[in-house]
């Protein structure tokens, strides 16, 4: 049971870390992290080692603008942001 997002191969595995990341995503919000914020937490994370796995890019309005600009000749909306990063580096946008 991979699920949506392949968290463990055994379900229960699996369940545990959706447990954990619904807790940590709860805990943020209490100190006022919306979802960039949060995404930009993880990033950090991430870079020092201190978690492992995948993220996603944080389209916040400066990577919109410049991933828009490189590859639209204007600045791109989320999504497209999102799809450009992952496209560039698809083991870790």
């Amino acid at each position: 049971m991979k699920g949506k997002y392949g968290l463990h191969r055994y379900p229960q595995a699996h369940m545990r870390v959706w447990r954990i990341g619904r807790e940590v995503l709860r805990r943020l919000e209490e100190l006022g992290a919306g979802e960039l914020t949060s995404r930009t937490i993880l990033c950090a994370l991430l870079d020092e080692g201190k978690v492992r796995g995948k993220a996603n890019v944080k389209a916040d309005a400066q990577v919109r603008r410049v991933l828009g600009r490189v590859f639209h000749g204007r600045e791109s909306t989320e999504k497209e942001a999102v799809g450009i990063a992952r496209s560039m580096y698809p083991r870790n946008p």
